[in-house]
């Protein structure tokens, strides 16, 4: 049968590379034969066509390029091993060879997977910026103590006193959540900067108290 075919003659190559649909009816062949993709829920995509030869795993390449998909090679054993690693890549040979179905589940896991990832990240965001507010609000918590115990933070100028207020009763409140407190009682509209920047000054008042206590201890 395979004499009578051709499938293994140099022109019967040829004449598959003159065709795109050819070159997919092709490849679905020897992903039939020889071909695997892993399960999409795992952590790493990858499809692959085994084959015994290194010179015919250079010519399936050939083939999968023509297709605008990229492929590499490399020997496991006594095999070469043909491989897609990139998702999408992975999703569109499935498409390419009409394996319709199996494109569609490996898409609607692949797609579950990438929702679920994204809200992994979201909420490391999340994690990560609260411990940020809580970090910095530790930091402005301190600078009004060291002021309250110089001077007291009734001889701040308004805005400060009223913003150092604000943070020792608003202890957990992030930069936007204050100024929108701010803005309340103030009927202003200071933005999330113009607190940063109050929070500033009364760093700077605090250090400089903070520095003279520090010389007076020495």
């Amino acid at each position: 049968i395979i004499d009578e075919l051709g499938l293994i003659e140099e022109t019967n190559f040829k004449n598959i590379v003159r065709s795109e649909h050819r070159i997919k009816s092709y490849l679905a062949g020897c992903f039939m034969g020889c071909g695997s993709v892993n399960d999409p829920i795992k952590t790493n995509y990858h499809l692959e066509l085994a084959v015994v030869d290194e010179s015919y795993a250079r010519d399936l390449v050939r083939f999968i390029s023509k297709i605008n998909l990229e492929a590499k090679i490399i020997k496991r054993r006594s095999q070469y091993v043909v491989y897609i690693k990139k998702a999408q890549e992975i999703a569109d040979f499935l498409a390419a060879i009409g394996a319709t179905n199996s494109y569609l589940k490996f898409e609607d896991y692949r797609m579950e997977r990438d929702f679920y990832n994204v809200g992994n990240r979201l909420a490391n965001m999340d994690i990560a910026n609260s411990v940020k507010t809580n970090v910095a609000a530790n930091k402005q918590l301190d600078d009004i103590n060291i002021i309250q115990n110089s001077i007291g933070i009734a001889k701040l100028d308004q805005d400060l006193m009223l913003l150092a207020n604000l943070r020792l009763e608003n202890p957990e409140d992030s930069l936007k959540e204050l100024a929108e407190k701010f803005n309340e009682k103030t009927e202003r509209n200071i933005s999330k900067s113009g607190i940063n920047h109050l929070f500033i000054k009364i760093k700077t008042i605090a250090d400089s108290y903070r520095k003279g206590s520090d010389e007076n201890a020495k």
